[in-house]
């Protein structure tokens, strides 16, 4: 955030100073107050749990010397501490999305552009990031502030001399990600796929609820726009801008003829990455990505639209992902004492759960080395969870993982769905734990390979190091609620 001084964020945010002076600077936003110090200005917000104002006293302690607040009873009790500025608003989440509203637009910005999907949203974010810098200094959401306090926060981030934006938007609920696009108005739009996270929360609509959610990224959209998507997803391949009365520009990527950048020639070359073509206008290179995952070609080429539409050569998009790193915990790959670790535990659906496998399946291991894949519960699929899971247990047995361990209540049916035919076949399972006494362990008696179910990670972790040796790779994987890096980092430090 370039500095900003208390009169320039009160006007910002339409608010009125009720203790300090204007002159006050601050370069950052946060709501956490753990996290305040010197230099912060804290934005109170009140939650169904916890009222930033409560916090005044330790955010003022720290060093901070300047607070949004709509209590103004609790804010005044601080009103009297040595430099502090206290800015009165009538709703501080109204207050901190109007910031980054604003703080966007005082950014001489030549690119902006929002991504969302139900899968590989943030990878997508961070090759935009890589490709857009080969010519734009280029800011991007940082960590995973995708949401409504999240995203103005990664926007007041941006240095201020930023030229190109890439925004990540999360979606929980249908009018989520309006919410979002009427804070960024991104004059691109990319939506990397539409698949079933978050359908509990659609039980009428589907997965047609999670498409319509997702196109909110269009809300702010005119002539000039342009929406880029995964032609490959099935939900995506339906979308009609006319139909949808959505103005502005549709732009296809994926391995159809029909595609305006076609990819092709896929390559997976296990941890070390993948390479594959890819085609426009005539024009077609070779791309080397050091980003393990097949996957991840379409979610390069959806970067590669954008940087071509920015005025980029397909070549110089190429250009930019020979130092792509992935945000944290997602296909990150550590090796230690001959075992190799793939750290995947970021975030799961069966469809990156199905991609992560084959990352697996492509990495070599040494004679004697097994490929053993650990699978945690899949969050928020709804009534899809049971054939979700067991379509993921399915893939992992017809793919010849040597071993797969299932982790969690909802992966029993993962566990149960291994071998199964029907679960192989794309029909799903309608099942639940027998409860004590169950099966815990199936073995096919052809190939040797075997699938074993726990009930909490804990279970995995007493265990592990008994059973793994060198020369094994071991995918973890699960949605982000399982904390399954906890039996990553038992892996790596306790071996």
């Amino acid at each position: 955030m370039r500095n900003m001084t208390a009169s320039e964020l009160k006007n910002a945010i339409k608010g009125s100073i009720l203790s300090g002076n204007g002159e006050e600077i601050v370069v950052n936003a946060v709501i956490d107050s753990r996290l305040a110090g010197p230099g912060d200005v804290f934005f109170a917000l009140k939650g169904e749990k916890n009222d930033g104002h409560d916090f005044l006293g330790q955010v003022f302690d720290s060093g901070c010397r300047m607070a949004v607040v709509s209590d103004e009873e609790k804010a005044m009790i601080h009103a009297e501490r040595e430099g502090v500025t206290l800015i009165k608003v009538g709703n501080t989440l109204d207050a901190l999305q109007t910031l980054g509203r604003y703080y966007l637009d005082t950014l001489d910005l030549k690119a902006k552009i929002g991504v969302t999907g139900s899968v590989g949203k943030t990878s997508t974010r961070d090759f935009l990031y890589y490709v857009l810098s080969g010519k734009y200094r280029t800011a991007r959401s940082i960590k995973n502030y995708n949401s409504e306090t999240g995203l103005p926060l990664s926007i007041v981030s941006f240095p201020g001399d930023t030229e190109a934006a890439v925004i990540e938007m999360g979606m929980d609920f249908k009018g989520s990600i309006a919410v979002l696009a009427d804070i960024a108005e991104p004059d691109i739009g990319v939506i990397t796929n539409v698949g079933i996270s978050h359908l509990e929360n659609f039980p009428e609509e589907g997965r047609e609820g999670i498409l319509s959610t997702k196109l909110e990224i269009t809300k702010n959209f005119n002539e000039d726009s342009v929406l880029i998507i995964n032609d490959d997803n099935d939900m995506l391949a339906t979308v009609d801008m006319k139909e949808r009365n959505i103005p502005g520009k549709l732009v296809r990527v994926g391995t159809g003829e029909r595609c305006d950048f076609l990819v092709s020639n896929v390559k997976d070359k296990g941890i070390e990455g993948i390479s594959f073509d890819i085609s426009y206008n005539g024009e077609t290179v070779s791309v080397e990505l050091p980003v393990p995952g097949a996957h991840n070609a379409i979610n390069a080429g959806l970067a590669m639209a954008a940087g071509c539409l920015k005025g980029m050569t397909l070549e110089e998009t190429a250009a930019g992902f020979s130092k792509a790193e992935l945000t944290a915990n997602r296909l990150n790959v550590i090796k230690k004492d001959g075992i190799t670790v793939i750290d995947d535990t970021y975030n799961a659906a069966p469809d990156s759960m199905k991609g992560a496998i084959d990352t697996l399946m492509s990495t070599p291991v040494p004679e004697g080395g097994r490929r053993i894949a650990i699978l945690g519960d899949m969050g928020e699929l709804g009534f899809e969870s049971n054939r979700g899971h067991g379509e993921v247990g399915a893939y992992a047995h017809r793919k010849g993982v040597d071993v797969t361990l299932t982790v969690g209540p909802n992966s029993y049916a993962a566990y149960k769905g291994w071998g199964n035919d029907a679960a192989q076949e794309g029909h799903g399972l309608r099942l639940i734990p027998t409860g004590p006494g169950m099966p815990l362990i199936e073995t096919d008696e052809q190939t040797g390979k075997a699938c074993e179910y726990f009930e909490n990670k804990e279970m995995i972790i007493a265990g592990i190091l008994e059973h793994i040796h060198e020369g094994d790779c071991i995918l973890v994987k699960a949605s982000r609620l399982m904390a399954l890096e906890k039996i990553v980092e038992h892996i790596v430090n306790d071996k």
